[in-house]
This record gives structure tokens, C-alpha cells and sequence, in this order.
């Protein structure tokens, strides 16, 4: 009897450690549906100036949207977005309780949201724009490569996934 309790108390660390993973997993999935939605929906005219939210950035975020609104005469129309470089890095931090934190400043956070543009077109001809989208944790500050953010060795987890933003 004493064998089958000793047991069980020492599988109950292994359980609590993966009800712990399980819950980061089911954050980080959540938050990159949101941050794919931020991008996809956000119009490139859109503007905050109480939140610091530029024109051409994601309205929660604050990421670099794939495409900007280009003002010409009386009308407009969308295009790439000309601030985006493919293979760059664009994140952002958040904290325990799901405030933003610019990490630039070398802040860590419990997550890192990150969009990595794979395919930027030079004009808007019917190619549509991708990235990688990436929640890791903790934080790896601005300096992190996308390598950096799924780096075992340095991060405790991460959640990723691809979308393709088409040609609007």
C-alpha cells in the first residue's frame, strides 16, 4: 500500500509540470490566432495616436501591416507595404497579465509576438505576402533571429504558423 501511494506522489510533479506546458501552449495558441487576425484586419489607414498605433501597424499589436494605403489625388489604393523587409523581425512583449511592452528598450517578458515577412513582393501583382507568425517564451528581446524564437536551448516554448496574405 505504502509502494502504490509513494507512486503516486511521484508522478504528481510530472502531471503539474505538464498541466503548466499545456497552458502556456493553449495562451501562445490563442494569442497567434489574435495577432493573425490583427494583420488580416486591421485597415493600413487605421491610427491611434492614445496607443502610439501608426498608420500602416496592426491595431493591437502595433506590428508593421503587410500592405499600407497609398493616397493618390482623390482616391487611394493598397500596396505592398514598403516599411516591411522579408526576413526581418518585427516583435513585441507581453507580460504576465497581457499588458504590451515594447522590448526594444531590452525588457523581458513572459511572451514574445512575432511576425517574420518570408515573401514580400516587390509590387502588389497577384503574389500574395507570408509570414511566419511565432509566441515564444519567455521573451529573446529585438535582437532575436526567427531561429532564435523556436531555439530550444533558449526558449522554455514556442507556438508558430504561417499565413498567406493575399493581394488585396
Amino acid at each position: 500500500m505504502a509502494f502504490a501511494f509513494l507512486s503516486l506522489m511521484a508522478l504528481l510533479p510530472l502531471g503539474m509540470q505538464n498541466n503548466a506546458v499545456s497552458i502556456e501552449q493553449t495562451h501562445a495558441v490563442g494569442t497567434i490566432s489574435m495577432l493573425e487576425a490583427d494583420l488580416r484586419y486591421t485597415h493600413p489607414a487605421y491610427t491611434d495616436p492614445g496607443r502610439d498605433i501608426r498608420a500602416g501597424e496592426s491595431a493591437i499589436y502595433g506590428l508593421p501591416l503587410p500592405y499600407e494605403f497609398a493616397v493618390q489625388g482623390d482616391s487611394g489604393s493598397m500596396e505592398v507595404n514598403g516599411a516591411i523587409r522579408e526576413g526581418q523581425v518585427y516583435s513585441v512583449g507581453i507580460t504576465d497579465n497581457g499588458e504590451l511592452v515594447d522590448i526594444a528598450d531590452g525588457v523581458r517578458t513572459r511572451y514574445q509576438i512575432s511576425v517574420t515577412y518570408t515573401n514580400v513582393p516587390n509590387a502588389v501583382n497577384g503574389e500574395p505576402v507570408e509570414a511566419l507568425l511565432t509566441v515564444s517564451w519567455p521573451s529573446q528581446g529585438v535582437s532575436a533571429t526567427s531561429e532564435d524564437l523556436i531555439d530550444p536551448r533558449k526558449v522554455d516554448g514556442y507556438v508558430e504558423g504561417f499565413v498567406s496574405f493575399p493581394t488585396p
